[in-house]
């Protein structure tokens, strides 16, 4: 009951004070809240969710967290002048009357297996939705460990990123991990079902090095390389850019600088 009251009273603060941000384009109120891949897909602790709990304690649980979620949402988009698209939760379980958007987490590593999974999206992913765009809300986590606050590399017990399997495995040069970075990207970019993507993740936070900087902020790549993966070149289908957009893009970057 707490933390239900803390996190209500500090979204409402929260969006009272940056409503009128410009660099705001949604609200994302939740994060990987609940049990992994949703009620029915989860599989953990007891043989998962649906096998663990009696059916009164999981329409108890499942109801609880409906009518938290549901009730935080409201607040959210009371408070907000601007009237934002909300983001339930991003990834595992979404409240289809509540969200604006639909997200889910994919950290395939090899870029012909996501591009498999864009294209069958399984139904722990969409279950649920009723045409809400669909955003792959996280991928990548290409791990790079080029040291840390801590002064050097991580331990052996705590990989920097996402490894891939035993075939495909962390990459061992920036160079590696860039091509990975925009090969991953240029799938998502293909699939033009995709409205939208988050890259984990910005910068190293702590031992957890598969950021696009490092904690300090300094380089792990070049801008130039960077923006060839990102900036939308790649996008197939209906979200193409027109003609010359790319080049415009380029050219106000180059301005700024």
């Amino acid at each position: 009951a707490e933390y239900r009251s803390v996190v209500s009273t500090e979204w409402e603060t929260a969006v009272a004070d940056l409503q009128n941000h410009p660099s705001i384009i949604a609200w994302g109120v939740f994060n990987e809240f609940g049990p992994k891949n949703g009620w029915k897909h989860h599989h953990g602790a007891g043989g998962g969710f649906m096998i663990r709990y009696t059916p009164a304690r999981r329409k108890m649980l499942i109801q609880k967290h409906v009518t938290f979620v549901k009730h935080v949402v409201r607040k959210v988009r009371r408070r907000d002048a601007q009237k934002r698209p909300v983001h339930d939760s991003s990834g595992w379980i979404h409240i289809s009357g509540s969200t604006d958007l639909w997200g889910f987490h994919e950290y395939r590593q090899n870029p012909d297996r996501l591009a498999e999974v864009l294209a069958d999206l399984p139904e722990k992913y969409i279950d649920g939705r009723k045409n809400q765009p669909l955003l792959v809300a996280e991928y990548a986590g290409v791990g790079l460990d080029l040291g840390g606050p801590y002064g050097g590399k991580n331990p052996s017990r705590f990989l920097p990123g996402y490894p891939g399997g035993k075939t495909f495995g962390l990459p061992k040069t920036s160079k590696e991990a860039l091509q990975r970075i925009q090969g991953l990207t240029a799938e998502i970019y293909q699939a033009d079902h995709i409205a939208g993507y988050c890259c984990t993740q910005l910068y190293d936070v702590e031992y957890e090095k598969n950021g696009l900087l490092r904690y300090d902020r300094k380089r792990k790549f070049s801008l130039p390389a960077l923006q060839s993966a990102f900036d939308g070149r790649q996008q197939q289908g209906r979200w193409a850019p027109t003609k010359g957009a790319a080049k415009r893009v380029k050219r106000t970057i180059q301005k700024k600088k």
